[in-house]
């Protein structure tokens, strides 16, 4: 059985704002998988966006929290690794690339 090695959730006598859920979970998940932060990196990087947010209540940011498998060993990679290098494109020009749709009638 898989165990999730981590958990992000918000404290259990707390209530968010639903402006700051959404931006926070834009926040995280825009550094998790655009950048290349670790879980651990991008959860940090989503609070300090709140922080800094004027139109997000002070402190609204530390409502939330990450669980970790273990709290004495944990070790955080990101997500997914680019490797260095030039990118090449592996799709095919589309054929009809500077076709206009028409409708005849």
């Amino acid at each position: 059985m898989a165990k999730a090695k981590h958990v992000i959730c918000v404290r259990r006598d707390a209530k968010i704002e639903d402006n700051a859920a959404k931006k926070f979970e834009q926040a995280f998940y825009h550094a998790l998988f655009v950048g290349t932060l670790s879980t651990c990196e991008a959860f940090k990087s989503a609070k300090a966006q709140l922080k800094m947010d004027s139109q997000i209540a002070e402190n609204e940011e530390e409502k939330f929290q990450i669980l970790t498998q273990s709290h004495l060993d944990h070790h955080c990679e990101p997500l997914v690794r680019i490797p260095e290098g030039s990118c090449i494109n592996l799709y095919p020009e589309p054929r009809f690339r500077h076709s206009i749709p028409f409708q005849c009638g």
